[in-house]
């Protein structure tokens, strides 16, 4: 007889627990950001896509997590790996620009890999060529593998400790 009640016990837990929410995941996981516990933030991001990948949050999810993996935990191969799922399972998503740029701007920036963001870049204007983003496509495919200092528009960023004060 006690058994009963301890199964019910252990089914109803079970049950509550899958039951979270899609927008509660996505505030837990805003709320870890903002106490700065990212691994956990980024986790909870990808459960949403895992436990409901055909809610509407979910590609903001994956988005959420790939900035999270790229800024703050810089594994930003694993960024760019979320993103692209981002593209190929919500291809008509609103944000799939910003996640073509992004991954071009990773593998520019962070990884330094100037072919496949190049090739990033290039798919980005085919796909979206009067984004709002595009300006700032073509302003990176400009200085593309350029060193900082080789950027006019960014000669005035020059730390003090390089001028002769």
């Amino acid at each position: 007889m006690k058994r009963f009640p301890v199964a019910c016990l252990a089914l109803l837990t079970l049950v509550h627990c899958r039951r979270v929410s899609d927008s509660s995941l996505m505030e837990r996981a805003r709320e870890f950001e903002s106490r700065e516990k990212y691994t956990e933030a980024a986790a909870l991001f990808e459960k949403v896509v895992h436990d409901y990948p055909e809610s509407g949050l979910a590609p903001e999810a994956l988005y959420l997590a790939s900035m999270i993996y790229s800024g703050r935990l810089e594994e930003h191969r694993r960024a760019v790996t979320l993103l692209e799922r981002a593209i190929s399972r919500y291809p008509s998503d609103p944000g799939s620009a910003r996640c073509r740029f992004m991954i071009g701007f990773i593998l520019s920036n962070s990884l330094s890999d100037t072919l496949k963001a190049r090739q990033a870049y290039e798919a980005f204007l085919k796909d979206y060529p009067d984004h709002d983003l595009a300006p700032s496509v073509h302003w990176e495919l400009k200085y593309l593998g350029k060193d900082i200092n080789e950027i006019p528009e960014l000669r005035h960023l020059e730390s003090p400790d390089s001028s002769d004060g």
